[in-house]
């Protein structure tokens, strides 16, 4: 087991703001693709404070590359996603946004789209965050967590 005291960067963490007026299968895809664009943005430093690291069950099977940090996933409104976004480029935290007009179609389809779109009329579905607690807090306190509706079930191996 590993020594967290020897652990450099103990806060530094990952947050993701969705856009809770829009459909989940729209937000899952939203939050993998500004997780992955954040987790290519960041620099070595970055990565390393990530501390992505392998986890290994009983039969010695390795899943390899899960950060160690605390990964908050958060909801609000467009406003909410819009400001954050703002803070977090003003801040100099490291952010990426999903934007609707980066679906459906090629992505050579969404590369026109989205520059055909001014920046006040980019729909906002994620916006990725990674830092340390006292740069990512104060940008994302005003968010909820985000809850599902249903109570999740645990699924045991068959």
């Amino acid at each position: 087991m590993e020594n967290q005291t020897n652990d450099p960067n103990p806060d530094f963490k990952l947050a993701v703001c969705l856009n809770k007026g829009i459909e989940s299968g729209k937000l899952k895809n939203a939050l993998a693709h500004a997780v992955a664009g954040l987790a290519a943005k960041v620099d070595e430093s970055g990565r390393t404070a990530l501390k992505f690291i392998d986890f290994t069950d009983a039969g010695g099977v390795v899943y390899p590359s899960i950060s160690a940090r605390s990964f908050i996933i958060l909801r609000g409104s467009h406003g909410d996603l819009r400001n954050a976004l703002n803070q977090a480029r003003e801040s100099g935290v490291s952010v990426v946004a999903f934007c609707e007009s980066m679906t459906g179609g090629t992505y050579h389809d969404q590369l026109e789209r989205t520059s055909q779109t001014k920046t006040e009329d980019m729909v906002l579905w994620a916006v990725a965050l990674a830092g340390t607690a006292d740069q990512v807090n104060p940008i994302t306190k005003r968010f909820s967590l985000w809850r599902d509706a249903s109570p999740v079930q645990r699924v045991s191996p068959a």
